[in-house]
């Protein structure tokens, strides 16, 4: 179920990527701390039951600072495509269902 709504909706989160990607100063697309705060304050996912330093520590957990040589273009501290998708997985299951 959740494969088959990300790949529905696919064209929509790659989109919005490649929007915030844009507004860094990285020479790649990829989110950094700062865009990756401001998608969520954008989509309004902080309220009272879930705050922003649950966000944080996704964002921080998902890049994970390790090498991977699988990825040669990979810019230290921010998160290229795979790592938004699991992000956004990752927010989806702290929020709903924790």
């Amino acid at each position: 179920m959740t494969k088959k709504y990300l790949g529905e909706n696919y064209k929509y989160l790659k989109q919005m990527y490649k929007q915030y990607s844009s507004y860094g100063n990285n020479k790649y697309y990829c989110l950094n701390f700062i865009n990756f705060t401001d998608i969520m304050d954008d989509i309004n996912i902080v309220d009272e039951t879930f705050k922003m330093n649950a966000c944080d520590i996704t964002y921080i957990s998902t890049y994970s600072g390790k090498a991977n040589d699988r990825y040669k273009i990979n810019p230290d501290k921010c998160l290229i495509r795979f790592e938004w998708m699991e992000a956004l997985l990752r927010l989806a299951k702290d929020k709903y269902i924790r």
